[in-house]
């Protein structure tokens, strides 16, 4: 995952279509996978990309610029809020709804 998150990254700052949430997609994985266990597959973020494209308002834009570090997420973001802004669930959470 490490390589396809390098790649994503990379992808998204050669394109010049990128904006700050989509980037903060490709950060969080990474935080959540290493700090929180929570394994974020390669299609979850890539969907998080594509739904922060072009549809983040302006303030929405100004709040994901201010996690502009891995230690501003590890600050500013819960595991729970990681994984609900990648759209994934947690292995505990899918536990307990069964």
């Amino acid at each position: 995952m490490r390589a396809t998150i390098a790649l994503m990254l990379g992808g998204l700052m050669l394109s010049g279509c990128n904006n700050s949430c989509q980037m903060l997609c490709v950060r969080i994985a990474k935080v959540a996978e290493a700090d929180c266990g929570i394994p974020v597959p390669d299609d979850d973020i890539a969907t998080c990309i594509d739904r922060q494209a072009g549809a983040a308002s302006r303030d929405d834009r100004s709040t994901c610029r201010s996690a502009n570090s891995l230690d501003d997420i590890r600050a500013e973001w819960s595991c729970e809020d990681m994984a609900y802004f990648l759209g994934v669930v947690r292995a505990d959470q899918a536990d307990e709804a069964n």
